[in-house]
């Protein structure tokens, strides 16, 4: 049913006068189409800005890097071997004459002369048979020697070495004969005092002064012999 309105205004009152519409010409009016109910649409929301704050940087501790322990392994200490310390060879001493006088006999008179004598030689060239009076061996210095006090003595060291009174180390003195080699026959010297000897020593040496301390003369001694006072 589709409703007129017809309005009438007084001053004093509104009357409303509805009129009916027949069925046709309610068939004939067309319905309108329902809208479809509008809804309000939200307004897109502002976006606020955001102020970024930035983080607050919390100072951290630095802590000293502890350092990496590296195990080392220990070295093994080197041992230097000792060197084997060598053998100081004993000297090898001629047998000692069984007949070494227990109590030495006194020393002849003129030993001392004897000993003024070869000083007088010293310098002189050694020659092998000479007595003098500018070449000498050994045997041939102290023939000589003895010879100049009056004394006779035989001719190689060997021989002297039989000649002469054996007396033990201990009682050497000055004017002693000392002697080298197997029983005496290598090399014969006269004993000077302080170790010394002095000898007709060698091409190469001559007349001169020789240490009984030397490697060759501690190995090669064989005794001492004195000539005693007639």
């Amino acid at each position: 049913m589709r409703l007129r309105t017809t309005a009438t205004a007084t001053a004093a009152a509104v009357a409303l006068v509805v009129v009916p519409l027949s069925s046709a010409a309610q068939a004939d009016t067309v319905k309108p189409a329902k809208k479809p109910a509008l809804t309000a649409k939200a307004a897109p929301a502002k976006k606020v800005p955001t102020k970024k704050v930035p983080a607050k940087k919390v100072p951290t501790k630095k802590t000293a890097a502890k350092p990496k322990v590296v195990n080392t392994p220990t070295p093994t200490p080197t041992v230097t071997p000792t060197p084997t310390p060598t053998p100081t060879p004993t000297p090898y001493l001629f047998p000692q004459p069984t007949d070494i006088a227990q109590i030495a006999p006194a020393q002849h008179a003129s030993a001392a002369a004897v000993i003024e004598f070869v000083k007088t030689q010293l310098g002189k060239s050694y020659k092998l048979g000479g007595v003098g009076p500018t070449t000498y061996d050994c045997s041939g210095l102290m023939l000589t020697a003895w010879k100049n006090v009056g004394v006779e003595l035989p001719r190689t060291s060997g021989q002297q070495y039989l000649a002469t009174i054996h007396i033990k180390l201990e009682d050497i003195k000055p004017g002693d004969l000392v002697f080298f080699g197997k029983a005496g026959n290598q090399h014969v010297a006269l004993y000077m005092g302080d170790n010394k000897v002095l000898d007709a020593a060698s091409t190469a040496r001559g007349v001169t002064y020789s240490d009984l301390s030397w490697s060759w003369y501690t190995k090669n001694f064989a005794g001492v012999g004195r000539i005693p006072t007639p």
